[in-house]
């Protein structure tokens, strides 16, 4: 049902009057967007705490390393593992992929 409902709205967008497209261009993006639109923004405007990036960055470096043959290997002979990931200072010693 959700499907099809995005379907239509695209389909529907793409036949706007440009006398309408001009009109609702007007229209805020607060209000075009709606609430969910609205949620994302503010949350992503919150700067993020040096802890919470760190956990998220350590999250993201064990998954590509446990699960990512080209990290697997790129770590290995860079003498990198996650397991040297014990703070946000830490974060330095990741290699990066150039």
């Amino acid at each position: 049902m959700k499907r099809k409902l995005v379907q239509l709205i695209k389909r529907a967008a793409s036949n706007i009057p440009p006398a309408i497209g001009t009109r609702i261009s007007r229209i805020p993006f607060k209000y075009r967007l709606g609430s969910s639109y609205t949620r994302y923004k503010h949350r992503a405007g919150r700067p993020i705490e040096p802890t919470e990036l760190f956990r998220k960055v350590k999250l993201l470096v064990e998954f590509v390393e446990n699960h990512i043959p080209f990290y697997q290997e790129f770590y290995r002979k860079h003498g990198f593992s996650s397991a040297q990931l014990t703070g946000f200072e830490d974060l330095a010693l990741i290699p990066i992929v150039t």
